[in-house]
Formats: C-alpha cells, sequence, structure tokens
C-alpha cells in the first residue's frame, strides 16, 4: 500500500491539531477555567471599583448599570437578569474563549450585584456556546 506525501502530511497536520486542542483544551474547557478565576478574583464584599478592574484584567467587557437601572431590569426580563437588585449598582460582562479551529465558541458571561454601599453582593456565572 502506497500512501502519497500530501495524504501522510495531512494526517499528520491532523494527528497533531487534535493532540493540540487536547492538551491545551478547547473553548469549553478556558471558558469554563476562565469562570473559575472569575468566580475567585471576584469575592463578596469586593468594592465596585476593585471590582471593575478585576473584570478589566481578565479581559472582560462590560456595562455598568445604577442601581434604579438595575433594579428595572428586574422587573422587566428575568432573561436578562439572574439576580435581583440589592440597592446599589450592577456589572454585566462577557469574555468570549478564542475560537476553535472547527468554528465552535464559548462565551462567559456574568452579572454581578452591589448593595448600596457598592460593595458586591452576588453574581451569576454562565457559559454560552455557538458554531461560527
Amino acid at each position: 500500500m502506497h500512501i502519497s506525501l500530501p495524504r501522510l502530511l495531512r494526517s499528520a497536520l491532523i494527528a497533531g491539531g487534535l493532540a493540540l486542542l487536547t492538551a491545551c483544551g478547547g473553548p469549553e474547557q478556558q471558558a469554563q477555567l476562565r469562570m473559575e478565576q472569575l468566580k475567585q478574583a471576584l469575592p463578596n464584599g469586593l468594592p465596585l471599583p476593585a471590582a471593575k478592574q478585576a473584570l478589566q484584567t481578565n479581559g472582560v467587557t462590560f456595562s455598568e448599570k445604577t442601581a434604579v437601572e438595575c433594579e428595572n431590569l428586574g422587573r422587566q426580563s428575568r432573561v436578562q437578569t439572574q439576580l435581583s437588585a440589592r440597592g446599589g449598582p450592577c456589572l454585566f460582562g462577557k469574555w468570549a474563549a478564542p475560537k476553535a479551529w472547527y468554528g465552535s465558541h464559548v462565551d462567559v458571561i456574568l452579572q454581578l450585584v452591589f448593595d448600596g454601599e457598592g460593595k458586591l453582593v452576588d453574581g451569576n456565572f454562565e457559559t454560552l456556546s455557538g458554531m461560527f
């Protein structure tokens, strides 16, 4: 049986790619790891400025809502907010894992709620996955 060089090279590249994917983890593993890192970086009691810095340091894009906006979002839609307002601002964020070579991607989304003194009181972290 004769195997042509291009076919052999293609097989080696596929095997190498799969080995690299297994060793480094795909987007799902990267997202789970990032989610755990974010949970550790954002403990309850953390002041709002420190939480915003932690998000920036971890590459999370986020938006800040005032206490009134958080309260209104909670009343309008449970789809947008998983946590109830606690008298202070809230942050909504997203971190996107690098796309896999096969088109899969995973995002970590989060909601952080603060009390009236600007201290973190609760957080919700989830992963969302999709193709392309």
